[in-house]
Formats: C-alpha cells, structure tokens, sequence
C-alpha cells in the first residue's frame, strides 16, 4: 500500500560534494547540480548537508535553481597536523549536530557514499531509522582493500534498519534484493539527441586513434598503457594515443612519454570542456581503459554514444558494461594480453562494426533524466510512495559540461 502525505514531504541528502557560496546563490559541480535538481523535482522540500570549503569557486561549478532547496553546513574532514586534526573533530562535532537536527525534520534521507557525511548518516540511521536511499559511488567491490571508513560504511549499509534502498554500480554475490544495480552518466536527454546518430565504419590503414579519458592516478595505470605502446606500434606505425585528462602523475606519464622515445605518437590534451571531448571521441577508434578498479566510469557511456568501442579488464562492473559492446581482457593488469586485445579488435572490421553499433544504441537509452527517474521508481517501491515523476533537465543547468 501507497502511504500518502498531507504535510510537506521532506528529503534530507546527504553529500561530500563540496559547494560554494556566491551571494545568495550556492553552487556545486555542475553534474552534481543537474542531478540534485531532478531530485528537488520529486519532493516538497529538499535539504542537502554537504561541504562549503574555503577557496575560489571552481570554473565548472553551476547554480542552484529550484526555490525548495535549502542547505546545511556538514563538514567533517581530517588533515594531517594535529591542530588541524583536534579543529576537525570540533567540526565533526558540529556536523554530527546538524545532521541530528536535519533526520529529525525530514522523513526520507539519501545518503551519498562512501564519504565522512555518510558514515555519520549511516549511523543516524541505526537511531531514525527512515526510509533512506543509499547510492554507492565507486567500486562496491572493496576485497583488494580500501580505506577503514569505506568497509565500516558498507559493513553498516548491508546491515541497515528500515526501508534502505541501496544502487551500486556492481552487486556482488549474497547481496540483498534491495542493493540494486545502476548505471549513471552526467548527459542530459537534450545533449543526447544532439549528437550525429551516424553508424561508425572500422579503422583502416595505418592512422589509428587511440583513447584514453580520466585522471592520471596510479589506479588508471596510464604509465603502463603508454609503455606498452610500442607493441602497437609494431603493426600500426602511424597509431597515435591520445590522453585527456590531468592529474597528480602527470609528470611521471610524461617521463615514460619521454624514455620511451613515444613523444610523437603520444598527444597530452589536458582537461577538455565537452564540446573539444566530443571531437576526440568522433574521431578515435578505441577507448582504452587498463584502470585496475573502476565503478561505473563515465567515459565508458560517453565513449560508446560515439560509437567508440572500449577495451577494458575484467573489474568491477566493467565485464557487464561492456558485454557486447567491446572487449574484456582478463588477467586485470596483463598489459601484453590488453596490447594483444588492441591489435586483434583493430584487425576484425566485421566485430569492430558490431561493437560500435551496439555500443551506440545502449548509451543513447542512457540520460541523467533517465538514471534519475529509475532511482525515483525503484524508492517508490522499496518505501511504498508517491512521488513525483522526473521531467526533464531544466536548461537552466545546461551548458558546456566539464569532464
């Protein structure tokens, strides 16, 4: 049975996003805002508890726009000093304060983890016991190790009280009907459509495009990607890897660019506004993603609207996004299988053109209306209500998305 509500219909979220002050205007990563907007549509009133850290406000940061909006300060974050660790735990103190007060004004909460704001949430939830929606963001998959705070806080979602509604990226065996497998993507329906919908023919000759998206971390393996280039190389000369992105290694990348001689097959773009990302897409020939974990990775999704088909290991939810629709090279980590899985799929136009196709159609079914709107339906069903269907993306949030 449906409950209904005569009294406002309040959703408490609760975030690690950090956000920004600007007059009387508040502002977040735009991907953040155009999904928290979906959300406001679906309530009376929306509180989000999240980070306001010090400093300019980012160059990719949007407005909020919907007037049932309001916002509390939820810092908790620690740093390495020990001043700076005693005046985190008074801040902790006042977090865990203001999310007391927010469980107890509002009767449904959506807790974003792993983040510190979601351990405190979670454990409020043991005390309030609402019907929450939880939304794993990464690799729920957490046996190769991971922080203390991300095990505790997944330990405490399986194990919730109350109508707990949980999406990951990747369920895993034993877990419960209610953790749920999603996708996500931070395309509106509108950016979509506006794509050439023009079938991809397979690469020929030797002026091969390669591809590879994201931030140079160690987890992305970039540096084992460019070193094994050279076997590539070997049968397409001409072949040319194109990193977009920017990060803490970017400096060594550049040192293997470097000591494998590679400067004129490797191009370094940085960081790319949507538009000059798109170009890239249309004109590569694979995505490469050696990554040793993954969750859901965006460029996946992106990639394939371009009909671009992915090569990947065997990770996290990768096997299943990518059935079909490219290749999934295991052991993880063996570069010579993934060079080998490269060189195979650039030889066999027929499955090149297979991959594309499918690719394509999948991620064109894909939006942020739609991500959000499943997540509307499937809480509707965990906590039996009526809320409001999602419309979609207000224009007000569009505009060059950064990635």
């Amino acid at each position: 049975m449906e409950m209904t509500f005569h009294s406002p219909v309040r959703l408490l979220i609760v975030a690690e996003c950090a956000h920004y002050r600007q007059g009387e205007a508040v502002l977040a990563p735009r991907h953040f805002v155009r999904e928290i907007e979906l959300w406001a549509q679906m309530f009376d009133r929306v509180w989000l508890a999240t980070r306001f850290p010090p400093g300019p406000v980012p160059e990719d940061a949007a407005p909020y726009r919907s007037p049932n909006l309001g916002f509390w300060v939820a810092n908790g974050a620690f740093t390495r000093s020990v001043e700076d660790r005693i005046r985190s735990l008074g801040r902790s103190a006042v977090a865990l304060c203001r999310l007391i007060r927010a469980f107890r004004q509002c009767r449904f909460v959506h807790i974003r983890a792993p983040a510190r704001n979601a351990l405190f949430a979670l454990l409020l939830q043991y005390v309030f016991k609402r019907p929450a929606y939880i939304k794993w963001a990464g690799n729920w998959d957490l046996s190769g190790g991971a922080p203390w705070s991300s095990r505790l806080q997944k330990f405490l979602i399986r194990h919730c009280p109350g109508l707990v509604l949980v999406t990951v990226y990747h369920r895993l065996p034993g877990d419960s009907e209610w953790i749920v497998g999603t996708a996500t993507t931070s395309l509106t329906r509108r950016e979509i459509e506006s794509l050439p919908s023009i079938a991809r023919e397979p690469p020929r000759g030797d002026g091969i495009q390669l591809l590879w998206v994201g931030r140079f971390s160690a987890n992305k393996r970039v540096g084992e990607l460019v070193a094994v280039l050279p076997r590539i190389l070997r049968v397409h000369p001409r072949a040319e890897l194109h990193l977009v992105g920017d990060g803490e290694l970017r400096p060594a990348i550049e040192s293997v660019i470097k000591r494998n001689k590679l400067e004129e097959h490797v191009r370094l773009h940085g960081r790319l506004p949507w538009s000059a990302l798109g170009r890239r897409y249309a004109q590569a020939d694979l995505l490469l993603l050696p990554s040793a974990t993954e969750g859901f990775p965006k460029v996946l999704h992106e990639a394939m609207l371009f009909g671009v088909p992915p090569v990947v290991f065997t990770v996290g939810a990768l096997p299943e996004i990518v059935a079909g629709r490219g290749l999934v090279v295991t052991p993880p980590g063996d570069m010579d299988a993934f060079a080998a899985a490269v060189e195979n799929l650039l030889q066999d136009g027929e499955r090149w053109r297979g991959y594309s196709s499918a690719g394509m159609q999948w991620a064109r079914s894909i939006s942020i209306e739609s991500v959000v709107e499943r997540y509307r339906q499937l809480c509707q069903q965990r906590w039996g209500v009526q809320l409001r269907a999602v419309r979609a993306e207000d224009e007000r949030v569009s505009g060059p998305l950064e990635i």
